[in-house]
């Protein structure tokens, strides 16, 4: 990209990202709060309104700020091509980042008037994400490994290969850090209110952070085929239809995980 270009690209990208990030800083909105209330099957009061919103307003206001600035950075660094690209990939990452930045915030947000304490309860991530969406993950997970090893065996342990296999690590990694975090996060809340939404906000959490590493395995899944597929990196004019199909699948799967599947609060209630 010239000189010219980037002297109109640059700024048009820094208001871009600014507006974004003031767009991050926006009121929480009712029908976020009543979305949430219906998933997790949990009443908003006088006692626990007040921390429900103050987390969710955390939440939505680190992811809309990952979303800005993930594509922000992104198109950033497709500057040393000498070109400028949005990428997609990128916002999603910055989304991640947010999100994950987010539930550690959340992690030591504290009540005034509270009482916390360490639950005496034995807790897993099974109490509080659904087996079906911790199976979608696994059958993820699966054709991860079969992958990287189908295409090391392949094409050799390349350096992309292994930049893609250190992308899932620290990704991974980072999930389930965040993870473990939630779980062992203090609730024994004095008011049950209070501890009921906390609760749900528990399950909220961690039933993101699936959905998110079924979408975020997408990159290395995609390398990982597209390795196998063309092991002596024959050129093709563009990706294959079930190269599209892997990333749609992913992305598409992970939403559903995160946004839309049942909650484990509201499949007990089913069973009662």
């Amino acid at each position: 990209m010239t000189g010219p270009a980037l002297f109109v690209f640059l700024p048009l990208l820094v208001l871009a990202v600014a507006a974004g990030l003031y767009y991050a800083s926006g009121p929480l909105k009712q029908s976020t709060v009543e979305s949430f209330e219906g998933r997790q099957v949990v009443t908003l009061n006088r006692s626990n309104a007040p921390h429900v919103v103050a987390a969710l307003t955390i939440v939505q206001r680190w992811r809309r700020a990952g979303l800005a600035v993930g594509p922000g950075l992104g198109a950033l660094w497709s500057l040393k091509d000498g070109e400028l690209n949005f990428n997609l990939l990128a916002g999603f990452l910055g989304w991640f980042a947010g999100m994950v930045i987010a539930q550690w915030r959340i992690n030591r947000l504290d009540e005034p008037g509270q009482w916390r304490s360490a639950s005496l309860s034995s807790r897993s991530i099974l109490s509080y994400v659904t087996r079906a969406n911790l199976a979608l993950f696994g059958i993820t997970a699966a054709a991860w490994a079969v992958l990287a090893v189908v295409s090391a065996v392949k094409a050799g342990f390349t350096g992309q290969w292994a930049g893609y296999l250190a992308y899932s690590v620290l990704v991974l990694g980072a999930l389930a850090l965040t993870g473990r975090a939630i779980i062992n996060r203090p609730s024994g809340f004095v008011d049950d209110g209070v501890r009921e939404a906390d609760d749900a906000l528990r399950g909220h959490g961690l039933t993101v952070l699936v959905g998110s590493a079924i979408a975020l395995l997408f990159p290395p899944i995609w390398a990982f085929s597209m390795q196998a597929a063309y092991p002596d990196g024959v050129p093709y004019s563009m990706d294959p239809a079930w190269a599209l199909f892997i990333m749609f699948a992913c992305l598409a799967v992970g939403w559903h995980v995160a946004s839309a599947s049942r909650s484990v609060r509201e499949k007990r209630l089913v069973r009662r």
